[in-house]
């Protein structure tokens, strides 16, 4: 039985929501969280189909902006410049860090131990 931790109500093992207040049992697994930073629009478009190929659903922004969109100042070869940050469920953030160690993808800890980024 799983036990809400909202209301206290018992559920079944394999609900996914309480019956009672109807409260997400995995709401956790919902968030945002940040994979890594990558220098230009290339490097973060390859990462994110490689992810996306092995079923990890990303999300890709530009620190400080909205959406990535390609500006005029755009690369053809690169992209829109700066950086561009990728995002995972964070449910995903396990599995998408062992398919980028697979790839050869190196990812380093940010000084907070929780983001990561890509070297280079």
């Amino acid at each position: 039985m799983k036990i809400c931790k909202n209301c206290g109500a018992e559920n079944e093992d394999d609900t996914k929501v309480c019956k009672v207040c109807g409260k997400p049992f995995d709401e956790d697994s919902f968030e945002w969280v940040l994979l890594l930073t990558s220098e230009n629009q290339f490097e973060a478009d390859i990462v994110g189909a490689l992810l996306e190929e092995n079923g990890i659903n990303i999300m890709m922004k530009r620190p400080g902006a909205g959406y990535s969109i390609s500006s005029p100042f755009s690369n053809p070869l690169l992209g829109s410049v700066g950086r561009f940050n990728v995002f995972v469920m964070k449910s995903d953030l396990e599995k998408a860090m062992e398919i980028l160690k697979a790839g050869s993808i190196e990812i380093e800890e940010r000084e907070d131990g929780n983001d990561k980024n890509v070297d280079g």
